[in-house]
């Protein structure tokens, strides 16, 4: 892995660390989700995703990975902060989405 692509890594499980925060403090509408909240969609979704790490590890656009779970309890939270999924069910993906890319550092990294 390349230097760019490792810090956008590292920098999008910072910023995932930061949503798994604002969750437990029940600060939803400050989570930032799609490509303005993640640096590897910043840095590779301009091309298809062309030499995104999750793209490599079979996702491609993120389909399939715990970001979608995220994603779709966070679109179903309503004007008055309540959602349909739950509060420990959204942290539970949001850790499952922190792992899952701690997964993709290299070796010497981890």
């Amino acid at each position: 892995m390349n230097k760019p692509t490792l810090k956008a890594l590292k920098e999008s499980i910072t910023a995932w660390e930061l949503k798994y925060e604002l969750v437990k403090k029940k600060h939803y509408g400050d989570i930032v989700v799609g490509w303005r909240g993640c640096p590897l969609c910043q840095r590779f979704l301009h091309n298809d995703c062309k030499g995104c790490p999750i793209k490599k590890a079979g996702y491609n656009v993120c389909e399939g990975s715990p970001y979608y779970d995220v994603t779709a309890i966070l679109n179903g939270i309503n004007d008055h902060g309540v959602f349909k999924g739950g509060h420990k069910i959204l942290l539970k993906f949001i850790e499952e989405e922190i792992l899952f890319l701690k997964s993709l550092l290299p070796k010497e990294e981890m």
